[in-house]
């Protein structure tokens, strides 16, 4: 039975555009996990050096250091997540979460929930431990149900990755995967959980909480480049979905790297 330690602290770190800059030694009685969502990094492990890009998992231990590499170009942003306790990881310390809708969908969650006025750090740390073990210890095939039958929805998701920002339209997906907004709907929900509407308010809710967290633009200026071009509609899907206003999620950020 896997022992879950206590969650310590979350939070989102952006690598400077430099090559190198100085790893953070782990301290004594903690593990931490980098979450990557964006960019490129490199990391030394076991002798060799290996690419770190969005959806790979570094779980280190006391005495460990963490990434220090980055691409100049596009360097790397991840979610730190800190445990007390010496207790062992669950999965590898390095692993590489294969589903990417189930991955956006649990960043976006794990910061809600987290900045919230009253989060439930047990439940939230029981989350945790659980999506990582089955998504990160998981073959392939078994943390992707449905992926190799559906390669219509993975052309639709790989595009929203890199177009959330923009104006988006139902009959735009439904033409790249080639079947009726019907089907796409009916199968988009089956193999993501969501509709094709929710999946892409989450992923532009998810940009604006990495934002608020890791820059200083102005709130306007974040909700436009997360996708949401009127302010007013930003506020309250934000209030809605996170139960604190985006100022409020940034003034309870707090980067403890």
């Amino acid at each position: 039975m896997i022992e879950i330690p206590e969650l310590h602290t979350i939070w989102h770190y952006q690598a400077p555009r430099t090559r190198n800059h100085m790893p953070r030694i782990i301290p004594e009685g903690r593990q931490d996990i980098e979450i990557f969502v964006s960019g490129r990094g490199f990391f030394e492990l076991e002798n060799r050096t290996v690419e770190v890009t969005a959806g790979t998992v570094l779980w280190h231990r006391s005495g460990d250091a963490t990434i220090y590499m980055a691409d100049q170009e596009d360097p790397y942003a991840c979610i730190v997540v800190a445990f007390l306790g010496e207790t062992a990881s669950p999965v590898p310390r390095l692993s590489q979460w294969q589903d990417r809708a189930v991955f956006h969908d649990f960043i976006s969650r794990i910061l809600t929930e987290f900045h919230s006025g009253t989060p439930d750090l047990r439940k939230l740390a029981c989350y945790i431990y659980g999506q990582l073990y089955w998504q990160c210890q998981a073959p392939p095939e078994a943390a992707q149900p449905g992926h190799k039958r559906s390669p219509e929805i993975n052309r639709v998701t790989d595009w929203i990755e890199a177009h959330f920002a923009e104006p988006i339209h139902l009959q735009q997906l439904s033409d790249m995967a080639g079947i009726s907004i019907p089907h796409l709907h009916t199968l988009f929900k089956q193999i993501t959980g969501q509709s094709p509407y929710q999946f892409i308010q989450a992923r532009r809710l998810q940009e604006s909480k990495i934002l608020l967290a890791s820059t200083q633009l102005p709130v306007r200026e974040i909700a436009r480049r997360s996708g949401f071009p009127d302010f007013g509609n930003f506020c309250r899907i934000f209030k809605t979905t996170s139960g604190i206003t985006a100022q409020e999620f940034r003034l309870h950020h707090r980067d403890t790297r």
